[in-house]
């Protein structure tokens, strides 16, 4: 996620990207890992949330591991 924090500052600045980062992708991360949560072992998911503004997307894709583990990357769009 270190790679996201990086878009979104280079995007929207230092302020406003740290913002991003830090109160609206918790969210949408907690809703995207229930879909992997549901999702069939080893199928790719992959959702879209509109960023308040209206200027960008987050895209998460991701995958739920026979061992349970989530494996997630989100980018700006």
């Amino acid at each position: 996620m270190d790679e996201f924090l990086k878009e979104c500052k280079e995007t929207y600045g230092e302020a406003k990207g740290f913002r991003i980062y830090t109160t609206i992708l918790p969210g949408i991360l907690g809703d995207f890992k229930k879909m992997l949560s549901l999702a069939k072992v080893d199928a790719e998911v992959s959702e879209e949330y509109k960023i308040d503004d209206g200027t960008h997307s987050v895209k998460l894709t991701g995958k739920r591991r026979a061992d349970g583990n989530l494996e997630m990357h989100a980018h700006l769009i």
